[in-house]
């Protein structure tokens, strides 16, 4: 089965106008502040987001700057392959998923409790979840092969199995309200379950009673995750400014792939 991708929102970015480590002022660009948790800010800055954007099964990476989804289709440094505008800068939360099944990830916007799903650029599935103060995230939560929806309330995570409105259909407690959410299949079963970062520790959860937890990164990073090797599970990254450090194990160790994306 082809891996459906999906990674930490990106929205949930906290923007340069947050201080850094120790009071400086802090970089442009997505930072979190050690315990501050996800918190919804809207700024023109560089989000990062990942997927299949050509559907060779490989995760690669991208980002959302003000409306415009600027994405790549190889792990290294260089230019976007796929520049396209989506959303509104002022409003929204980048969100990307494969919603259709066929193996490419595609891109979403978060606005309000209202879900945009977009397929092609004519073909765009809306519909409302959870409040407007929730955190969204999406995975393929039942292993169908298709990316659905799901938002984050302090610790509690409500998942759902459609692209649609209605209740959850998973409802779970993981994790403290100030930590940052994760999601990926970390075991390769073909199942999107969730994690959460807490300062530069990793927690991810295979099952209620299996948690896989180490160190990587520091705490201001930014936390991604994907396949990047194309091998069938996914694992954590991070961004540090312009700067992507990809690991192909869900372990403490050093980034296997380092390179700059900066389109």
């Amino acid at each position: 089965m082809r891996r459906r991708t999906m990674v930490l929102v990106a929205s949930l970015a906290l923007a340069g106008l947050q201080l850094g480590v120790g009071g400086a002022p802090a970089v442009a660009g997505p930072l979190r502040p050690a315990g501050a948790g996800p918190v919804r800010v809207f700024a023109d800055f560089d989000w990062p987001v990942t997927g299949d954007w050509d559907g060779d099964g490989t995760t690669s990476v991208g980002i959302w700057r003000g409306n415009t989804f600027h994405l790549r289709n190889s792990n290294s440094e260089g230019p976007a392959d796929l520049t396209f505008r989506y959303g509104s800068s002022a409003t929204d939360f980048p969100l990307t998923g494969d919603w259709n099944g066929d193996g490419d990830t595609s891109v979403g916007v978060f606005r309000g409790n209202t879900f945009f799903l977009r397929n092609t650029a004519t073909n765009t599935t809306s519909f409302t979840f959870g409040s407007a103060t929730d955190f969204p995230i999406t995975g393929d939560w039942d292993g169908d092969g298709t990316t659905t929806i799901g938002v984050v309330r302090g610790n509690k995570f409500f998942l759902r199995n459609s692209n649609s409105s209605g209740n959850a259909d998973i409802v779970l407690t993981y994790g403290r309200a100030t930590d940052f959410p994760v999601t990926g299949d970390w075991n390769g079963d073909g199942t999107t379950t969730v994690g959460v970062v807490r300062d530069n520790a990793w927690f991810l959860r295979n099952s209620a009673s299996s948690t896989t937890t180490f160190t990587f990164g520091r705490a201001t990073d930014f936390p991604v995750t994907g396949d990047w090797d194309g091998d069938g599970d996914e694992t954590i990254g991070i961004v540090r400014g312009s700067d992507w450090f990809l690991r192909n194990t869900n372990s403490q160790g050093n980034a296997d792939l380092v390179f700059p994306f900066t389109p």
